[in-house]
């Protein structure tokens, strides 16, 4: 046997094999997709894309990075608040300040919290309007986003075109719930917190060990309990009361967005953490850290909606089954 033969052998070799690998795994994606859960999956997946999921992921990772400037701004004229009443505290928070800024920077750092605690009131109302304007946009995005996932055919509804108002009127009443809601979740996260803390001083138990595990396991199954009545709320309001998802599927579908919620969390700390020890880290660290974290959320939440829109529709499906 030639060069050219034994060439010739191998190619033949090659492709028969080739073709075996490609049918067995045909044959192996054929039963896997039958299967119910990975042919839901798979629904959800084609209907994320479909619907242009990832840019209505990039929409609301704009307007969320959007709203944290009039939240900065409330928050420091809340700060202002409290430092007008103690002197000390501007004093000492002054000292703290300037002394990590060098030069003639620093004369300028504190002049401008000076000038920020004097104008509180003005920082205040300026941050709580920009605010409302942000929130109400945002909002409205995160439901465009959800309805586009939820509705059996994707098309612009007409009554949000002709009811201006209205519709930002409903924006406005569905972002003062989600307020609630996250208000009662955070109330929750702090009592079942406290409650563990109170617990292990009145038994006396070591921190360490096991119970080490045990106190950082509670918190996220408080957090997580939480977060399910945040996203269970926002899933039962924003679709179109027509196509709003069944008990069962509400519960799994908030229960995952929650998890995948509470890992995206540990992840961001810890990724600002990791770039906190390089300078440019400290500069770009948190705002890059942020926009990741937004879009991972807002496109986990998109998936999910997707997920729980595909299911509403199987069910819509074996209830009326086509001739």
């Amino acid at each position: 046997m030639n060069k050219r033969d034994g060439g010739a052998t191998a190619a033949r070799w090659w492709r028969a094999a080739r073709g075996r690998a490609v049918a067995r795994g045909t044959a192996l994606w054929g039963r896997v997709s039958a299967r119910p859960g990975a042919a839901h999956l798979l629904r959800a997946g084609q209907r994320f894309a479909d619907r242009l999921g990832s840019q209505f992921a990039a929409a609301i990772t704009y307007f969320s990075f959007l709203s944290l400037v009039p939240i900065v701004m409330v928050g420091f004229s809340a700060a202002g608040f409290v430092l007008s009443s103690r002197p000390d505290w501007l004093t000492g928070l002054k000292s703290q300040v300037t002394a990590m800024i060098p030069g003639a920077l620093a004369d300028s750092v504190g002049g401008i919290i000076d000038q920020a605690v004097e104008q509180r009131l003005t920082v205040g109302i300026v941050g709580l309007a920009i605010a409302l304007y942000s929130g109400l946009n945002w909002m409205g995005n995160v439901r465009d986003a959800v309805r586009a996932q939820w509705r059996p055919r994707w098309e612009r509804e007409k009554k949000a075109q002709e009811n201006f108002f209205m519709r930002y009127l409903l924006d406005l009443m569905s972002l003062a719930g989600l307020l609630l809601a996250i208000l009662v979740s955070f109330a929750l996260t702090a009592l079942g917190t406290a409650a563990q803390d109170l617990v292990v001083r009145w038994l006396g138990i070591d921190a360490g060990g096991l119970m080490a595990v045990v106190l950082q396991v509670g918190p996220f199954l408080v957090s997580t309990c939480a977060d399910v009545l945040i996203f269970g709320w926002v899933y039962s309001v924003l679709p179109n009361r027509e196509y709003r998802a069944d008990r069962r599927t509400l519960v799994i579908g908030s229960l995952v967005m929650a998890v995948c919620f509470e890992i995206l969390k540990a992840a961001l700390t810890l990724l600002v953490t990791r770039m906190s020890s390089s300078p440019s880290g400290v500069v770009f660290g948190a705002v890059i850290g942020l926009l990741l974290f937004f879009n991972l959320v807002a496109r986990a939440f998109l998936i999910v909606a997707a997920w729980m829109a595909t299911a509403e529709r199987q069910s819509s499906d074996v209830q009326r089954p086509s001739p």
